[in-house]
């Protein structure tokens, strides 16, 4: 083996990957989220499975509202 060997799981992966970022237009989305960043101090994003296809929104984290009284929650959807 020499060191430019790649397993067929991980080349998946990489291609997986890569249709994703475009499909989806992460890229937009991160820089959106950035702004977001920016201004309100948070960037959210829905990570999911909607109707069978892997999605990824940006949600405005001025609409955006969720229980902050406990301080030891580390992601929101365990709010």
């Amino acid at each position: 083996m020499s060191k430019d060997y790649k397993d067929i799981a991980e080349i998946t992966a990489y291609h997986s990957l890569n249709y994703l970022k475009s499909k989806l237009n992460i890229t937009h989305e991160f820089f959106k989220g950035w702004k977001d960043a920016l201004i309100g101090g948070e960037e959210i994003y829905y990570v999911g499975i909607r109707n069978g296809d892997p999605c990824l929104e940006r949600i405005n984290p001025l609409y955006f509202d969720y229980d902050t009284d406990t301080s030891d929650i580390e992601f929101i959807h365990e709010a």
